[in-house]
């Protein structure tokens, strides 16, 4: 039982193996016949030459197309003769007697091709003196044995053909040429465009389509880019380029299930000169009770900033050599709001906007946070509102509230004996508004 499974097993295996050479073989003869009708003789050659090499005789044709290639390509590279001197001009001197017939030197074939899983072929040389191989592709390996050199190649993971010349000398400084040819990987990954290339150094996002017929992954990119995959898509975003040098790098993409066989998108970026960058462009003060404080970082290589067109109800605080920060005033019984105020650097200007809430009912406190020593203390806060009356709500047990009147109060706080620091919110409310109070005591 066990031999017939074993042999059943062996049938099936030995079938898909002869399906896939023969879907290789169908692929090697289209292939040939389209660089046959472009009267691309040479690449015929090679895929004809690897049919009657590896694939059956049902390919009847192939023989006479090698030898129609062979006549094509001598008819090319015939050379041209020179005309026949005229009378008076010299004679052509015949070959002195005695003078030595030229050493042989012939090679058996001028082309050897390899399938994409590689192999071995061998040349047969003949020569009448000594001879060596003077250059050979770099996937090439030779072994030399007398007359007879073997060349022989691992399989090629490229999804392009590759081909070189295998250089023989001899004695006599007479060299021969050896063509050496091997199969693309039929397995590929092919994106759209191999080159992102940001002339400004602005950055952006560049979408590519891959096509593959295997899954397959992004496995590398610059640390400067970011990568985004999507289906048969990439998205390649580039930073902007402040580091004041051109920089390049290269997306790769591989199978899955072959991690050599690959593509590669090139990505050149020059420098972003005489840039002026913020980080942000735009920001907006929902409650329109103001004291929001926005930081702002300035990117330049233009020296110097000033803020500009700063209106009335903000102020800039903070100005250091990189940043800013941008406080807005209260709104006090007002519509909404807006100004656009400008960083300049260099003759250049950067405009960002600011924005505030309409806030038609109010309640402001003059001290929004109170911080309190271990042993208390108190604290008189002034209140200003078109709300009319105000009340003090949620004061915590440890602060006490004494001393209203229509425009203010006192709060006294109690000494903290715990050994931790402690902290509370409580609120002046109002019909239409409120303010709230943070007090943090050690």
């Amino acid at each position: 039982m066990k031999k017939s499974l074993s042999f059943v097993l062996f049938i099936v295996i030995s079938a898909l193996a002869y399906a896939q050479d023969i879907q290789l073989c169908d692929e090697w003869y289209t292939d040939a016949e389209s660089a046959y009708k472009n009267n691309n003789f040479k690449l015929a050659l090679n895929f004809y030459n690897l049919i009657v090499e590896e694939c059956s005789d049902s390919y009847a044709d192939c023989k006479a197309k090698i030898a129609a290639c062979n006549e094509a390509i001598a008819a090319a590279t015939k050379p041209v003769p020179s005309p026949s001197p005229k009378p008076g001009e010299g004679k052509v001197q015949p070959p002195k007697p005695g003078k030595e017939k030229p050493n042989k030197f012939l090679v058996d074939k001028k082309r050897v091709t390899f399938p994409e899983r590689g192999g071995s072929n061998q040349i047969h040389i003949t020569a009448d003196c000594s001879w060596s191989v003077r250059n050979n592709p770099n996937w090439v390996m030779l072994a030399k044995d007398g007359n007879v050199l073997t060349v022989s190649c691992d399989v090629n993971f490229n999804s392009s053909a590759r081909e070189g010349d295998i250089v023989l000398v001899d004695a006599n400084s007479k060299e021969l040429r050896v063509t050496a040819f091997q199969d693309r990987n039929r397995d590929y990954v092919r994106p759209s465009f191999t080159l992102i290339e940001d002339e400004n150094g602005k950055g952006g996002t560049y979408p590519i389509k891959v096509s593959s017929n295997k899954p397959w992954s992004v496995v590398s990119y610059p640390y400067w880019c970011r990568v985004e995959t999507s289906g048969d898509e990439i998205k390649v975003t580039l930073e902007r380029n402040y580091n004041g040098y051109e920089r390049q790098g290269e997306v790769v993409l591989a199978l899955q299930s072959n991690d050599r066989c690959r593509s590669t998108i090139s990505v050149k970026q020059f420098v972003l000169g005489n840039y002026l960058n913020l980080s942000f462009a735009s920001f907006h003060n929902s409650s329109g009770r103001g004291s929001l404080s926005q930081p702002i970082t300035v990117e330049t290589d233009l020296g110097s900033f000033s803020v500009e067109n700063v209106p009335s109800w903000c102020r800039i605080e903070q100005l250091t050599s990189s940043s800013f920060v941008v406080r807005i005033l209260p709104n006090n019984g007002g519509g909404a709001r807006s100004a656009e105020m400008k960083v300049v650097a260099g003759g250049k200007s950067l405009p960002f906007k600011v924005s505030q809430a309409a806030r038609p009912y109010y309640v402001n406190v003059d001290n929004t946070v109170t911080l309190v020593k271990k042993t208390g203390g108190y604290q008189i806060y002034y209140v200003e509102t078109n709300c009319g009356p105000w009340q003090v709500v949620n004061l915590p047990y440890w602060c006490q509230l004494e001393d209203e009147t229509n425009d203010s109060f006192k709060v006294t706080f109690l000494p903290n004996d715990d050994a931790s620091p402690r902290q509370a919110t409580f609120t002046v409310s109002a019909s239409g508004d409120r303010c709230d109070i943070t007090v943090k005591q050690k």
